[in-house]
């Protein structure tokens, strides 16, 4: 018998390396680290799926990337070597800069789909809402001299509607060059 002013709470043990976020139905987003390669992982009714990658060697879900219907958002790297040399945002979490161009992705129902660009290489997301819109960051196609070497190109703050492809740029602030979003509402508030 529990009184009713007495907080109740179970211990479950999921088997990531890292856990970003649980949703409503008790699912979990992450990531899995072994042999120096990570893989984003999603925990769901006891199972943990490794989501893979866009056809790099590391996939990785950071921020709270996860919302009420099960989708995931995070980052992947893919097949193809960054042609600038940039050692884009994904660098600074993977175990080890491999070169690679890594984009952001939407994971649901087994599928992952990679986020597009403003027209450079490389795209970020960090957070969906329960809407199935995502946020993040995404290069531009111009070369920006205020970035870090070895990046070059611009990056904007951008909103992502998988459902129809749509995306929206969030211009940066006056004075500033760039611009990022790591989270957003269900009202869409960024």
């Amino acid at each position: 018998d529990r009184d009713s002013d007495t907080p109740h709470y179970d211990i479950v043990t999921v088997p990531m390396s890292y856990g970003a976020a649980i949703n409503e139905q008790g699912s979990v987003s992450g990531y899995n680290q072994a042999n120096g390669i990570q893989n984003a992982t999603f925990f769901h009714d006891g199972i943990v799926h490794n989501l893979g990658t866009l056809g790099g060697p590391n996939s990785q879900v950071q921020w709270p990337g996860l919302n009420d219907r099960n989708m995931v958002v995070g980052f992947a790297e893919t097949a193809e070597l960054s042609p600038l040399g940039e050692h884009w945002s994904c660098s600074v979490f993977f175990p080890t800069i491999t070169g690679h161009i890594c984009r952001g992705f939407m994971w649901q129902d087994g599928q992952m789909t990679a986020m597009p660009t403003l027209g450079g290489d490389n795209s970020f997301a960090t957070e969906v809402n329960n809407r199935g819109h995502v946020v993040g960051w995404a290069e531009t196609a111009v070369h920006d001299p205020t970035c870090n070497a070895p990046q070059v190109y611009g990056f904007r703050a951008i909103v992502w509607h998988p459902e129809s492809g749509r995306v929206h740029e969030l211009r940066p602030l006056p004075g500033d060059s760039a611009s990022a979003a790591t989270a957003i509402n269900d009202r869409d508030q960024v």
